[in-house]
């Protein structure tokens, strides 16, 4: 469903939005439209965002990973 909206815009930016319009071949609604879409898209986080949002895992200075990785693997299975 449509809805009407009504904008007040200076007149010079106006005559280049037109000049914009005519050249795109698209009515203004359209192009104010097309960039309300753009600006209320959800933005895509990067990978590095979402690995920041994990939790951490402390991981004690004196063990090492792997010595922690076969120990939890014996004990989960039954090694």
């Amino acid at each position: 469903m449509k809805a009407r909206l009504s904008l007040s815009i200076d007149t010079d930016i106006l005559k280049e939005v037109k000049k914009l319009s005519a050249k795109k071949n698209m009515n203004i609604s359209e192009m104010v439209e097309d960039y309300f879409k753009i600006i209320t898209k959800p933005k895509r986080k990067l990978l590095t965002e979402i690995l920041d949002e994990l939790p951490r895992v402390q991981i004690p200075e004196n063990k090492k990973l792997s010595t922690l990785y076969y120990k939890a693997a014996r004990k989960k299975y039954g090694l």
